[in-house]
């Protein structure tokens, strides 16, 4: 099962970051895995996190931590610490909204990557066709 967050709000509105690892980390610092430019969001904001179910490994639950930011974290603008997601979650980080999608079936053809470059703060969206290299 593959996960994904879309912005939807703002210039970047519409921009799907593929969840394909276990733990994303979502912040200010270039250091997480989400990186986002936000004054309200905290250098280390939030954890996404993978959990394979015992019974069937194929079968994921996805979570949401706050790591004790100082604006916190909300999900369908309910303050969480700790919250399992469902689809179509809408998570806020500081101004900055996500749309939380379970994406098994998806056609991840328009699928855009954002990806850390070695300048500090600066990030690049790359365009995925979906097929396996």
């Amino acid at each position: 099962m593959v996960a994904a967050l879309i912005h939807v709000q703002g210039k970047l509105s519409g921009v799907k970051v593929i969840v394909d690892k276990p733990r994303l980390t979502i912040g200010r610092s270039t250091d997480n895995d989400l990186g986002v430019e936000d004054e309200l969001v905290s250098k280390q904001h939030a954890v996404l996190e993978a959990v394979s179910q015992g019974h069937d490994p194929g079968t994921l639950e996805f979570y949401i931590q706050d790591l004790d930011s100082t604006n916190h974290t909300f999900v369908n603008e309910r303050q969480v610490s700790f919250q399992r997601l469902a689809h179509n979650d809408i998570i806020r980080v500081g101004r900055t909204q996500f749309r939380f999608v379970l994406d098994a079936k998806a056609d991840h053809g328009d699928t855009v990557r954002m990806e850390k470059t070695w300048i500090p703060g600066v990030y690049v969206t790359k365009k995925s066709t979906g097929k396996k290299r």
